[in-house]
């Protein structure tokens, strides 16, 4: 029980922190975060239960909880989105 917590805690922090930084060191357009936020915010819900998949379709909870899963990946890989793209322009230029 206690690893399952230790793991989803890790992959969060690497969904929000590791690959906004890495997309914005790549020199990735900043439009590009809200699109990584929809794709792995949808990817995170369905890993978590497998049964949201088909769910996403019939109940509004679980389409809810998705949105919710993609603001928070928004706005919190944000700032390390912008740091990825600053170092990159750094050490570009």
């Amino acid at each position: 029980m206690m690893i399952e917590i230790v793991l989803r805690c890790v992959g969060n922090l690497i969904v929000i922190g590791a690959l906004p930084f890495r997309l914005g060191h790549l020199g990735a357009p900043l439009w590009y975060l809200p699109i990584y936020a929809a794709v792995a915010g949808l990817m995170l819900t369905v890993a978590e239960d497998f049964s949201f998949a088909r769910e996403l379709f019939l109940r509004a909870d679980v389409r809810s909880y998705m949105r919710v899963r993609i603001a928070i990946i928004a706005v919190l890989g944000a700032m390390p989105f912008v740091a990825g793209m600053a170092l990159h322009l750094i050490t570009a230029g």
